[in-house]
């Protein structure tokens, strides 16, 4: 309830002292004049992210109205965006005649209250990480290089631990937690980035030692073999004499290790393998059915011939 009044206070006396007002410069401009108003209604009902678009809106239409950087300041205030709402308030100082400013006494107080809750860091990495980010609390500034960039959060008091992390698919960081205070001097951040790893170590020991190692189908040596692979899936193929095959897949994670111990099985001689056993079944029944054949076969009668037996029709022949 305490913040809600807080809110309804600032809005309040935004709506008081500047609702109407306009910077003396201004040229007169009906759709910004719309725009801004629009913006203190949202501002009275609280809704500090439709006033912003509308102020912002209105000063795009007539930049020349150096009192909507002060109702952009109050909006980013409100909603919590104190970097923000300090460059818009300190524009306004800068900017506003003293008439203007004059009818915001606490101009001076309301800045420095502003500034003691905006925490400054001077991060660096010690790599250049183009591809990538720093993330401060809900700051995000892109890029990390070895030249420190600086970096403004919003604090949840005058005094507050942030986190400082690095966001990036090529480089890791540990993240680094560090002490802001608001309004202070940038606190400095090292972090020491890392090239993130994409492959993972496979290590493949076999039975017997003399087994050819293949991955991926290509052969790697005989047992022991340790070698880098890309992370992902892969399958490892094991082959010795006399031995029956054996083949794994497997998933390498990035920057881990997979270790692998296989022991091969002897080949079995072919009088104990099933399938001699059912060929020479077959053939036995094969010689077993041809003998009964044979057995069962009738004697053929024998051919008498076309001549009738004591016939002779050609001339007897002595020697």
């Amino acid at each position: 309830m305490i913040h809600v009044l807080r809110r309804l206070g600032l809005a309040t006396a935004l709506a008081v002292a500047l609702a109407t007002a306009s910077s003396p410069a201004a040229a007169q401009s009906p759709a910004a004049d719309e725009l801004k108003a629009r913006g203190n209604q949202a501002m009275m009902e609280l809704n500090y992210a439709e006033a912003l678009v509308s102020y912002q809106a209105a000063l795009a239409a007539n930049p020349r109205d150096i009192v909507l950087h002060y109702n952009i300041g109050r909006a980013h205030q409100a909603r919590g965006d104190y970097p923000a709402a300090l460059d818009a308030l300190l524009e306004f100082e800068k900017t506003a005649p003293p008439e203007t400013k004059a009818k915001v006494p606490s101009l001076e107080q309301l800045i420095a209250d502003v500034k003691s809750r905006v925490g400054e860091l001077s991060v660096r990495c010690n790599v250049e990480v183009a591809a990538g980010a720093i993330l401060v609390g809900p700051a995000r500034v892109e890029g990390c290089t070895v030249a420190p960039k600086r970096v403004r959060v919003s604090l949840a008091s005058k005094s507050a631990s942030v986190e400082v992390r690095l966001e990036s698919r090529a480089f890791q960081a540990p993240s680094v937690t560090v002490n802001v205070e608001g309004g202070g001097p940038p606190v400095d951040v090292a972090l020491v980035a890392s090239a993130t790893s994409t492959t993972g170590i496979l290590r493949v020991t076999a039975t017997p030692a003399a087994a050819l190692v293949s991955v991926d189908g290509a052969p790697k040596g005989n047992s022991p073999v340790e070698l880098s692979l890309p992370a992902g899936s892969h399958v490892v193929d094991v082959h010795a004499d006399a031995y029956e095959s054996v083949r794994v897949p497997f998933v390498l994670e990035a920057g881990g290790k997979k270790e692998l111990s296989l022991t091969l099985e002897k080949t079995p001689p072919i009088t104990k393998r099933w399938w001699f056993w059912v060929g020479s079944g077959v053939v036995a029944a094969g010689l077993v059915t041809a003998a009964a054949i044979l057995i069962v076969q009738p004697e053929r009668e024998s051919s008498r011939g076309s001549i009738e037996p004591g016939v002779i029709r050609a001339p007897l022949t002595t020697f």
